[in-house]
Parts: structure tokens; sequence; C-alpha cells
């Protein structure tokens, strides 16, 4: 932020007013602990807490699928197709992750 010298020289007193050593000591206090900023702070967290829980159970979901292929393929009589099969598994993976909110 830019101020005039005025301006610098009233942010000065103030600031050592409040015991500020400095002027940009005395205006990062002031910002950092504004309401509005501790408040989108807080929700950034929450989108950011949001969007790791929706990849968790992306990733575990995923986890079950290919779960599911690998106990298919190894339980499969050699020269089984099991393209169908595991076909059928990742569309009902997609359609069940449609599903949680």
């Amino acid at each position: 932020m830019r101020v005039t010298q005025d301006e610098y020289q009233t942010l000065d007193r103030i600031s050592r007013q409040h015991g500020a050593n400095s002027v940009s000591e005395f205006l990062r206090e002031r910002f950092i602990h504004a309401k509005s900023f501790m408040a989108a702070s807080s929700a950034a967290a929450r989108d950011v807490t949001q969007e790791i829980e929706d990849l968790k159970r992306e990733v575990d979901l995923l986890s079950r699928i290919v779960m599911q292929i690998v106990a298919r393929q190894t339980t499969r009589k050699p020269g089984a197709d099991g393209i169908e099969s595991d076909a059928r598994v990742l569309a009902a993976g997609n359609a069940a992750a449609t599903q949680h909110p």
C-alpha cells in the first residue's frame, strides 16, 4: 500500500501509541486480527477441507473398484475374458460416486 508522507507520519504516531515497533507491525496486527480476515481464512479452510474429504471419498471408491478387479482376475480361469465384468464394476463405481453428496 502506498501512502503519502503525511499519512505515514500519522500511521507511525498511531502505531507507536499502540505499542508497535513499526507501522508495518501495527498494520500487520490490525489486518491479521480483523474479523473479516479471520472469517475469510476460516471459510477458505472449510472449502479446502471439503475438497480433501471429496478426494478421499473418490480415492476410497477407486481403491475398492481396483481391489474388486484384482480379486476377479486372480480367481478367473485362464483365458476367461473379464473385460465386460470390469466395465460393469467401473460403471457401478461411477454411479456410486455421483450419488455421494
